[in-house]
């Protein structure tokens, strides 16, 4: 009678130990593959607000974690902007990677300007741009928004599709600069787009893009995944 008991419990153990290692090979082919890397454009920008370049380069604006899973709880979602407190969900389809604040990295295609700053929490339109602290910027008797892309001045801009390599200048100040003062702004953008595109071979070879810039949780790492 025993050796009946012991023969179903180690069919029943050797039964778990099959499906747990099914369930982990099928979560390690989810992370692996969760990254859409199909499509991956990138394009340098900066914003100036009276004369001041704003800094995208702190650690809240990042992409902790471009990876995801969905629905599997071992996973950590993907987060940007700070730390492991801070559960705002990451729009995958843009964002910024490495503490490069110049240089916005696209997984879709249709990404428009006003969807990348909506991804930071922040609202920008032609007329009004409202950081993530709430400090709103807009246009009035005395202040206006003018951009340039790839060296020529636009009209409008929050519509217009991220494309790959562009260079943009988002610049708010007083009514009638002149164009010498826009262009030096947008002289002090980054060129670093081409890296990250591998369009450019003769410079340093891209950051590679994490999928665990932050710690892997305890479990998943016993685990080897």
């Amino acid at each position: 009678m025993k050796k009946h008991y012991l023969s179903k419990f180690l069919i029943l153990l050797i039964g778990l130990i099959l499906g747990a290692s099914a369930f982990f090979f099928i979560l390690k082919n989810q992370i692996a593959n969760s990254h859409n890397l199909d499509f991956h454009e990138h394009a340098d920008f900066a914003l100036f607000i009276d004369g001041e370049r704003f800094d995208f380069s702190e650690f809240r604006y990042m992409s902790v974690e471009p990876c995801t899973v969905p629905e599997i709880s071992l996973v950590p979602t993907a987060r940007a902007h700070g730390s492991e407190f801070d559960e705002t969900e990451l729009d995958e389809a843009v964002h910024l990677h490495n503490n490069e604040g110049g240089t916005i990295h696209v997984h879709r295609p249709g990404v428009t300007y006003e969807d990348f700053f909506a991804s930071l929490q922040m609202e920008f339109h032609d007329e009004a741009f409202e950081d993530a602290d709430g400090n709103l910027y807009e246009v009035n008797a005395e202040k206006e928004f003018r951009f340039i892309v790839n060296g020529e001045e636009v009209d409008t801009l929050a519509s217009t599709e991220v494309r790959d390599l562009d260079r943009v200048l988002i610049s708010y100040g007083d009514k009638n600069r002149p164009m010498a003062t826009l262009m030096q702004e947008y002289g002090s953008i980054t060129n670093n787009a081409c890296i990250n595109s591998e369009s450019c071979s003769h410079r340093e070879p891209a950051t590679p893009e994490s999928c665990s810039q932050e710690p892997t949780p305890k479990l998943l790492e016993m685990l080897g995944l």
